[in-house]
């Protein structure tokens, strides 16, 4: 069973891309996920949450994977390293020389057998960053202690107007290696809120790609599906999550970052 994206179904109806908006996104939504098919006992919308997350049912033991990467690449290892700015969950592998070895078919295998990804290398530290694919599930923090209510920073206007035109799409990024996915910021307090939004702004503000930041609110309210999210645990210290799933334009709208402090008093 194929379930069309967003773009998928307008090239498929036809749909002109110059007049994209709400009501053409809730007909998508309307049209896709909202039959209940005979062989299958939830919707499509569930058929499509499983599909994108049964990878993260695997089982996977940190020290075993430790092990089994140093007895198979020792000579390659000096250390197995630390990393303060992110989770304990991560295994974190100090090389001597080169990470030739990662591009190893066993290597691969070791990261395949455990369900792990290779998402960063900093060669400048020589250090190599292995993330676990079962993250913490954090769909209920989103929803009960946060009312449905979480935060996105894109790189700029253009970028805005794409999604209020196509949706938040989860995608891909040059600086690591991951399964599509879009990241959120959120926090257990107004204030936690408020410095993790900051502290994400600082971290991509003035980079190449990101100089006209926009700050988006999403209310999951709006929309009575209801999506995963997952920690990311490359972040230590504030509450990232991430989901693989589309959010349609109707939960989103821009928040001016000298207006945030007055938009969370609202909640």
């Amino acid at each position: 069973m194929n379930i069309d994206t967003f773009e998928d179904w307008i090239e498929k109806h036809n749909l002109s891309q110059e007049n994209i908006d709400i009501s053409i996104h809730k007909k998508y939504i309307e049209d896709v996920f909202e039959p209940v098919y005979p062989w299958f006992p939830n919707n499509s919308w569930k058929f499509m949450q499983n599909a994108l997350y049964e990878t993260l049912l695997k089982s996977y033991d940190k020290e075993k994977l430790k092990q089994k990467i140093y007895d198979s690449f020792s000579e390659n290892i000096f250390d197995f390293g630390y990393d303060s700015d992110v989770s304990p969950k991560m295994l974190v592998i100090k090389y001597k020389y080169n990470y030739e070895f990662t591009k190893t078919d066993k290597f691969k295998q070791l990261l395949n057998l455990f369900n792990y990804t290779l998402t960063f290398i900093d060669p400048e530290d020589r250090l190599i960053y292995l993330e676990p694919n079962i993250p913490d599930e954090m769909s209920n923090y989103v929803y009960d202690y946060c009312d449905g209510i979480i935060w996105h920073i894109t790189k700029n206007k253009i970028s805005f107007d794409n999604i209020m035109k196509y949706g938040l799409k989860p995608k891909t990024a040059s600086y690591r290696n991951y399964s599509e996915r879009v990241f959120f910021i959120t926090g257990s307090t107004k204030d936690e809120i408020y410095k993790n939004i900051l502290k994400t702004k600082n971290l991509f503000f003035g980079s190449e790609n990101h100089k006209e930041l926009v700050l988006i609110k999403i209310d999951l309210k709006k929309f009575k599906k209801k999506l995963r999210f997952f920690m990311d645990p490359t972040i230590q210290g504030m509450r990232a999550i991430w989901s693989s799933e589309y959010i349609p334009p109707f939960c989103i709208e821009e928040i001016k970052f000298y207006d945030l402090k007055k938009e969370l008093e609202k909640l």
